[in-house]
């Protein structure tokens, strides 16, 4: 049987198991196949490097991994090398890496699930190309790495995750309409100012967030997170721009209250955050993590620490320890 016998929801189903580069191979072969692959692309793995000796260094075992964004059977990672012309500075590879990504997200945001990025930056014209896709489930942007060098780079370039307004394409897209232009009557004015934009949300459907060294903010972050309710994993990584106020939100937030899930949502389950130097994050945050009931703390117990009498810390408004907390769990017996 050709092919092109197959019914489109069997091909379909064939297709979305293969990776990008195999993909992108099937649908060079005619315009059909081309149109038909457009929205084959439900998950994509994406890694661009100015070298091959920073792709080599890059696929070394990262520390921030999730355990839901891709399954088992996923496809590997497709990872593309800049030409030497076009990584001759790190704004030169910025500028390229952000072209190849929003070239892609432009003709798979629709059918995209699932994204894991690995970039040095994120401009503008990539995150509004990444706004689109809006029924995306898990999303990881990779932008620490930290052994990759170019020419005429700063040395502290990795150690700095500055602020940015790419930020707010991720929660935030104006949805301007014109009303009907009244008809004229001698008085009026041909000139007339256009209704308000009407803000509508971006990502709703997200299970679970990956960030490293993203200079987003606590408002920023926030936004995203209460707009998407179904959220069950949060990693952050090296996100120096995060404060105190970030778990304090959290805290407060629809995902983290023991009602969400008597709503049939599951809940934040894990929490990850490390690497930080931002003196506003200390031992204080432990109050609000207490108070983040959905978290599998409990889980964890049962299934690796096997703790017999668990006492979490807990923490009062002067920074004390008002209960007991066991010691390192290896000398439990």
């Amino acid at each position: 049987m050709h092919i092109f016998n197959l019914p489109a929801e069997l091909l379909r189903d064939v297709l979305v198991r293969l990776d990008y580069r195999s993909l992108l191979a099937y649908s060079l072969s005619c315009r059909s196949n081309y149109v038909f692959t457009l929205s084959c692309l439900t998950r994509l793995e994406l890694a661009i490097h100015p070298s091959q000796q920073a792709a080599v260094l890059a696929s070394s075992p990262q520390v921030l991994c999730s355990t839901e964004s891709f399954p088992d059977d996923a496809p590997d990672a497709t990872n593309i090398i800049l030409p030497p012309e076009h990584s001759k500075t790190h704004y030169l590879t910025i500028y390229r890496q952000n072209k190849i990504v929003s070239n892609i997200l432009a003709k798979h945001y629709a059918s995209l699930r699932s994204l894991d990025l690995s970039i040095w930056e994120l401009d503008m014209k990539t995150a509004t190309a990444l706004s689109q896709a809006s029924r995306l489930q898990h999303l990881t942007l990779r932008m620490d790495h930290p052994f990759a060098r170019v020419k005429h780079m700063p040395l502290n370039f990795w150690h700095t995750s500055p602020g940015s307004t790419v930020w707010n394409k991720f929660y935030s897209a104006p949805n301007i309409w014109f009303p009907p232009t009244p008809p004229l009557t001698p008085c009026s004015s041909r000139s007339s100012s256009p209704a308000p934009s009407i803000p509508r949300a971006v990502f709703t459907e997200l299970r679970t967030l990956h960030l490293e060294r993203a200079g987003i903010t606590d408002y920023q972050i926030q936004r995203i997170i209460n707009e998407n309710t179904n959220l069950t994993e949060i990693r952050l990584r090296k996100c120096l721009t995060l404060t105190d106020e970030f778990f304090r939100d959290l805290s407060n937030s629809e995902i983290c209250r023991t009602a969400s899930r008597k709503k049939g949502k599951k809940g934040l389950k894990v929490l990850h955050f490390e690497m930080s130097t931002n003196p506003a994050i200390d031992h204080g945050i432990l109050k609000y993590i207490g108070q983040m009931t959905s978290l599998e703390i409990r889980h964890l117990n049962q299934t690796e620490w096997r703790i017999t009498n668990l006492v979490l810390p807990r923490f009062d408004d002067d920074g004390i320890d008002i209960r007991t907390i066991e010691i390192d769990p290896a000398y439990m017996i």
